[in-house]
Parts: structure tokens; C-alpha cells; sequence
């Protein structure tokens, strides 16, 4: 079964955030991690929104794509969501370290390539293309100024 259009943009933001992840972690040691309050602090929301991500996809994909572990994906957004007084860096780096990198090959997988005139604006969320590409004309010359695309939600 291949993804709808929804499911397409939600498997790109888990895909594209998990990669923003493993790069953001690459040569970082557990220690660089633990003493770096800012890049905790994102690791945590890229996981969240991977898991709001997982959340929105079909039943229907997610009856026929068991291999991405979704419940696991969102229940570890709950966690940090809900109980962030008790949040374990250790545990966080264990999934960053194990099940990032083969999250990011199992969405590779079933995720089928962006349209090729939002292939280079991979820095704006799954969430704002959307906005800006059903509402708005594109308008590359604009984004690359630094147009505050925060003003059209």
C-alpha cells in the first residue's frame, strides 16, 4: 500500500527529524550530550514531534507498514510530553544511539521522495511546507530572505 498524501508528509517529518537527529549527534559523546542543556533540549522535541508524527498516520498504512515501531514512537512522545521531570539521558542516548539510525532506514524504505520543487526547502517543518504549499504560491526568493513564514499560520 502506498502512503496517501497525509501519510507521505507525516513518514517525511519522522524522516526528516530523525535525520536532523543523527546529525545534530554525530561526534557527540554521551558526556558532550549530558552537559549540553540546548541540544538535550532538541533532541527531546525532535523525538516529540517524531511521535506526533507517527500518530497522525492512516490506519490503514499503519496496518500494512508494522515495521515502523509506532506505538513504542509515541509512547516515548508521551513520556517526554507528560512526565519531563523524569526524563533519563541515558535512555534517551540509547535510543538515539540504536533505534534513530534504523528508524531512519525503515522510513527510507517506505517514503516515497518529496516533490522536487520542495526539495530545497528541507528546512522548513512538514507542517509549513503544507501551510505554504496549499495556501500560498512558491516563492523560494522570498524564503531564502528570510520572509517570517510564522506570520501565515
Amino acid at each position: 500500500m502506498l502512503p496517501s498524501d497525509s501519510d507521505a508528509a507525516f513518514l517525511w517529518d519522522m524522516l526528516e527529524v530523525s535525520q536532523r537527529i543523527a546529525e545534530s549527534l554525530k561526534d557527540v559523546s554521551l558526556a558532550q550530550y549530558q552537559a549540553n542543556e540546548n541540544l538535550k533540549l532538541a533532541t527531546e522535541r525532535r523525538i516529540e514531534i517524531i511521535g506526533e508524527a507517527a500518530s497522525r498516520v492512516s490506519q490503514g498504512f499503519r496496518d500494512t507498514h508494522t515495521v515502523i515501531p509506532r506505538r513504542q514512537i509515541i509512547a516515548q512522545r508521551n513520556v517526554l510530553a507528560d512526565e519531563y521531570g523524569d526524563i533519563d539521558d541515558d535512555l534517551i542516548w540509547a535510543l538515539v544511539a540504536v533505534h534513530i539510525p534504523k528508524l531512519i532506514a525503515d522510513l527510507q524504505r517506505c517514503v516515497p521522495s518529496p516533490p522536487g520543487e520542495w526539495a530545497g526547502w528541507s528546512h522548513l517543518s512538514g507542517l509549513k511546507r503544507r501551510l505554504v504549499q496549499s495556501k500560498y504560491p512558491p516563492c523560494p526568493a522570498e524564503l531564502k530572505s528570510g520572509y517570517n513564514l510564522d506570520r501565515m499560520t
